[in-house]
């Protein structure tokens, strides 16, 4: 029997997908969706993406503020991309729960920004994540 083991990009893929998610249900005011039971039960998540999704889950308002702080007044958290905000706080998740090498998570952030369509956001995404990550 064949185990089905997925890359850790793709599992980077599978929690951003899961906040992004989430950003978009508080979008809507969707109060029914409970992202930790989502990820438990129907994406069957393993042990670190569930440490990843629970760091954003108790950490969300905290990263909100960090970003909103790198922000220019002329341009307010409401006017940046949901998927640019996902795949931060993906970003900043990952690095303060299982301490992926900062390299890493910054490369891999640029290239699901270039694969996922926001190119044009790929240089905030990226100095967003340097300055964040300490």
């Amino acid at each position: 029997m064949q185990e089905n083991k997925q890359t850790q990009w793709k599992k980077r893929i599978d929690v951003l997908n899961l906040i992004y998610k989430d950003i978009m249900s508080e979008n809507s005011k969707n109060d029914n969706f409970d992202i930790v039971k989502y990820a438990f039960e129907e994406l069957n998540f393993s042990y670190e993406q569930m440490k990843v999704i629970e760091n954003y889950i108790e950490n969300k308002d905290k990263y909100k503020m960090k970003l909103i702080s790198l922000l220019k007044p002329t341009w307010p958290y409401s006017r940046v991309n949901n998927l640019s905000k996902s795949i931060i706080f993906c970003a900043m998740s990952e690095w303060n729960s299982i301490k992926t090498d900062k390299s890493i998570i910054i490369d891999q952030s640029i290239k699901t920004c270039k694969i996922r369509g926001v190119v044009k956001d790929k240089n905030f995404i990226h100095a967003a994540i340097d300055k964040l990550l300490i």
